[in-house]
């Protein structure tokens, strides 16, 4: 068996190189010849693919070779009907059924040397390992094989280092080495340096770093749910998200009759609830009202959706901001005005930044000081793969007693959250709706009582 043959006695052909007078072709033949059906089947479990050589037949090469093949050709041996492997039959075996890494080590080792001195050869396999094989090709014959005289290895373990004093032979001497998986940063195998001093020359060699793969942004899929509350002066709702869905976003609408009813909250009451609620002002006029919620359908849980909350303090015209942590894309928000007496309505909620939301309200005709908690939503990926990316689009809509307008998203992009302010001056304009319809976002307001 030459140094190259070697090479094999590892993985499946452990048990099958065993005589180290015979080429691989005569080992893998009378390897064939002397087992049993059940050790040839757990060589082939194994990974061990091979076939049967008949004279004058060509052998084709399998993995899934029955009891009944095999006893068939035991009696071919019987009969001396049988021959040994080629060569090239041989290295099929070889490189159908060896590790990928052990297969370049040996071909690296039985291709001829492409010239003279001291050269290797470096193949890469699995789980950050790596060989080199290092030869010397003698200039004539009477030119002497160098010896090793420092062997250096950065970054990686060598199994079987290089010792000073070791020849490095014609067929030539494979090392192997292993790499520990880093701890931190980008790299999951760090880079590693080897360097072969020997008493004709050195070598040296540099194997890159193996990158950590990149995680999969999970999907991200949004749908619309939406429920409609009773007709009541104080109007309201909640709409619940399915099982396997978190709320990213939501809206409200007042279907009011004049004198008009408008919008005090529509906020995440929950991770899986939305909550609109609206009201009449110093006159009875009762309406019906929409909540809408937007569900990230995450049934596997790859995606974390928080719901930050801030209060304001009380006050005629309350307002606060919300941002989600760092980290975190924000998908939507909402507020809620916290009124005791006459009352206190929205005249804002919507993303001022792609990490903040703002809200505001205010009391109208009747002085009523009122909290306001505003919320901001986010998402981030369990995994840490790369988020998601917003864009947020707007609209500005002509000065009116009842302003209204919508915005679309292009074409290809998810709705999933929007927010509307209306720019009141004087006695005032409220908000009466904020919601999603197909992929374009609504907004209404109106003056009350006073122009």
């Amino acid at each position: 068996m030459s140094q190259c043959d070697a090479i094999l006695k590892n993985g499946v052909f452990n048990t099958v190189i065993t005589n180290n007078n015979n080429s691989t072709a005569e080992n893998l033949y009378e390897w064939l010849k002397s087992v049993d059906y059940g050790t040839l089947q757990t060589a082939q479990n194994d990974g061990l693919q091979i076939g049967f050589p008949i004279s004058g037949v060509p052998v084709n090469i399998t993995g899934s070779i029955s009891n009944a093949e095999f006893q068939n050709w035991k009696k071919a041996v019987n009969q001396g009907r049988t021959r040994v492997f080629t060569n090239e039959e041989a290295n099929q075996i070889v490189e159908k059924s060896a590790s990928p890494l052990i297969v370049k080590a040996w071909r690296d080792c039985v291709i001829p040397p492409p010239n003279t001195g001291l050269f290797h050869y470096v193949s890469e396999g699995d789980a950050g390992a790596f060989t080199i094989l290092f030869r010397w090709a003698p200039n004539s014959p009477d030119d002497k094989a160098p010896t090793v005289a420092g062997f250096d290895v950065i970054g990686a373990t060598a199994v079987n280092p290089l010792k000073v004093g070791q020849t490095i032979t014609f067929g030539g001497i494979t090392v192997l080495f292993t790499r520990q998986k880093s701890s931190s940063g980008t790299d999951l195998y760090p880079e590693a340096s080897v360097v072969l001093n020997t008493t004709k020359g050195t070598v040296a060699e540099m194997v890159s770093a193996i990158s950590q793969p990149v995680p999969e942004t999970p999907p991200f899929q949004v749908q619309v749910f939406s429920s409609q509350g009773p007709s009541a002066p104080h109007p309201s709702v909640s709409v619940s998200v399915p099982e396997g869905y978190k709320v990213v976003g939501g809206g409200a609408r007042v279907n009011y009759h004049e004198p008009g009813n408008m919008l005090t909250a529509s906020y995440p009451a929950s991770p899986q609830t939305w909550t609109a609620m609206g009201k009449d002002h110093e006159g009875n006029s009762p309406a019906t009202i929409d909540g809408f919620a937007l569900g990230l359908h995450d049934p596997k849980d790859e995606w974390d959706v928080v719901i930050v909350p801030v209060d304001s303090p009380p006050a005629n015209h309350p307002e606060a901001v919300a941002s989600v942590p760092q980290g975190y894309v924000m998908t939507g928000g909402g507020a809620f005005v916290r009124y005791q007496g006459e009352g206190n309505l929205l005249t804002a909620s919507y993303p001022i930044d792609s990490q903040s939301w703002a809200a505001k309200g205010k009391d109208h005709e009747a002085p009523d000081p009122a909290s306001l908690t505003v919320y901001a939503i986010g998402v981030r990926p369990r995994n840490g793969a790369p988020n998601v990316k917003m864009k947020f689009f707007h609209f500005t809509s002509d000065i009116a007693a009842h302003p209204s307008g919508q915005v679309q998203v292009d074409s290809g992009l998810k709705l999933v959250g929007g927010g509307a302010i209306v720019n009141w001056t004087g006695e005032g304009n409220l908000l009466t709706a904020s919601y999603p319809q197909g992929s374009a976002w609504v907004a209404a307001a109106k003056e009350h009582i006073r122009p």
